[in-house]
């Protein structure tokens, strides 16, 4: 099942969010066989990274990361890599997932941001 919906512009107050930027049509693409979806978003995210689509990070995107959203979202995800220094200067809310998608903990905050995500 394919789902398609269209939201307006002017939902710019986050700053690497799917719809960041503009006029955005969302695809929402629902698997109902339990035993083959990740072959199924695997391809598909195969092929919106092949034209520079942003993924939903709250859905389902293993195949994105830190280089991924790099360039999807440019400087606004250095602003957010920033805020993450900020507000989590000791990586006590990072975990594999953030890791992914943020990058090494040496990109966060060098030394000071533990490996294993903190408690």
């Amino acid at each position: 099942m394919v789902e398609v919906r269209f939201t307006p512009g002017g939902h710019d107050r986050t700053l690497i969010r799917a719809g960041r930027g503009g006029p955005s049509t969302w695809i929402d693409l629902v698997c109902t066989d339990s035993a083959g979806f990740e072959d199924y978003y695997a391809a598909a995210q195969e092929l919106i990274r092949g034209i520079g689509v942003r993924p939903h990070l709250g859905k389902y995107c293993e195949r994105f990361d830190e280089p991924d959203l790099a360039g999807l979202h440019g400087d606004s995800f250095s602003a957010f890599k920033t805020l993450v220094r900020a507000h989590d200067p000791d990586g006590k809310f990072a975990n594999a997932f953030t890791r992914r998608l943020l990058g090494s903990p040496a990109s966060i905050r060098g030394s000071n941001y533990p490996a294993d995500g903190g408690a």
